[in-house]
């Protein structure tokens, strides 16, 4: 099948949760037929690599004949050719089900745009009408949490995890659209609120997907962008707008991709620089639950100028 994905035409042999398309692909993606499990074999550069609580999430090195190979330990290899146009995907037995579609449509994608010099925060976004507002952070950090109280506020859903930026002569652009906003357990309350018109369903990654009313359109124009900081001991909204200067340095520490490599961070920072000179980026304390407080998404609406 073939599959819109941020920006790219992607012929699949997995199913991925995105929109068909007749598109001629500009990436082929192919799957091994025997899993295997991972070698220490890594001989190349390091390009990106992520490790949290001591444990190895990913890394990615480059290989003697220009391409890539990413690592998600104990899950999958994706070898990636030197263009960029085709990923071959050697999962361990580990991999099973649907966690190749979530990695397909999460990192790996994020990782073949970061090849090719797009950038790519760590974010999800919600429309209302013509503008859109993204929400940056660090996994665990309440993007989506805030995304699907915006929903309930009457916005369409743009993006989930991943969010690619361009920019253009009107200003800056989200690249694709996403269906589905994948939650953790601690924002169930909102599950049950938006059940009644959405599907909801259970990830092979322990979240709840559900699929509010989504955005039309494969790009909608950005504009702003909070990095939530939940806190569960205040009752007020807190929301200050960044220098530009800051707010690059803030948004540089949540690209999607964790990249090392120095050709691949100069180019994110040079759309980085970009992005914040023409969106204003804002810190946001934001009153944490559950429960949540149902007045705050309005109030912050209101303090970005979009209620």
């Amino acid at each position: 099948m073939k599959y819109l994905l941020n920006g790219l035409a992607v012929q699949s042999e997995v199913a991925l949760n995105a929109p068909l398309t007749v598109e001629k692909p500009n990436l082929v993606v192919t799957v091994a037929e025997i899993s295997k499990d991972q070698a220490d074999d890594r001989q190349g550069e390091v390009m990106a690599e992520l490790t949290l609580q001591d444990q190895r999430r990913y890394t990615a090195w480059r290989t003697a004949d220009g391409g890539s190979v990413l690592r998600v330990h104990g899950l999958c290899d994706f070898e990636v050719n030197q263009s960029a146009s085709t990923v071959y995907c050697v999962p361990t037995a580990e991999c099973k089900g649907e966690y190749l579609a979530i990695l397909l449509g999460g990192l790996v994608i994020s990782f073949i745009l970061t090849l090719k010099r797009r950038c790519v925060l760590h974010g999800s976004a919600v429309a209302f009408d013509s503008r859109a507002l993204g929400f940056v952070g660090a996994s665990g950090g309440g993007k989506s949490t805030l995304a699907v109280q915006m929903c309930l506020e009457g916005g369409a859903l743009v993006t989930d995890d991943v969010l690619p930026l361009a920019t253009s002569a009107d200003g800056v652009v989200i690249v694709g659209r996403a269906s589905e906003l994948r939650l953790r357990s601690g924002a169930s309350e909102f599950v049950e609120r938006l059940a009644a018109g959405a599907s909801v369903r259970s990830t092979a990654d322990n979240r709840l997907a559900v699929a509010p009313r989504g955005a039309r359109s494969e790009q909608s124009r950005l504009h702003a962008i909070v990095l939530p900081r939940p806190f569960k001991g205040i009752t007020a909204l807190r929301c200050e707008q960044l220098t530009p200067t800051r707010a690059l340095f803030e948004l540089a520490r949540h690209l999607r991709v964790a990249v090392c490599d120095s050709d691949l961070l100069c180019a994110q920072f040079e759309q980085l620089s970009e992005v914040v000179a023409r969106v204003a980026v804002f810190s946001v304390d934001v009153p944490w639950g559950p429960p949540f407080q149902p007045e705050v998404p309005r109030q912050l609406l209101l303090q970005l100028g979009l209620a």
